[in-house]
């Protein structure tokens, strides 16, 4: 049986890569953990794909956008964006 990991742990394997562990508990390796990188961003991952090393979408520009950030970009060309909604590229 494998040895079940600890919070102390995880937040170690964080720490190592710069990046601080904001969740409290541990529960199995498919919870989301909330986590901050070195920039700042705030994002979400599972230990699973810690281990796989998936980390910060921000930093790699693997991040989903945001209707806001559609519409910042679309105003910083003059123009003025009518969609309330964003699904994808």
């Amino acid at each position: 049986m494998a040895k079940k990991l600890t919070i102390e742990f995880v937040k170690m394997e964080f720490e190592k890569e710069g990046y601080v562990l904001l969740a409290k508990e541990y529960k199995n390796s498919k919870q989301k953990l909330n986590y901050v990188c070195s920039k700042g961003h705030k994002r979400k991952v599972g230990w699973n794909s810690w281990q796989q090393g998936h980390r910060c979408a921000h930093c790699n520009n693997n991040a989903k956008l945001t209707i806001e950030f559609v519409r910042t970009e679309f105003k910083k060309e003059g123009y003025r964006l009518l969609t309330e909604k964003y699904k994808n590229a």
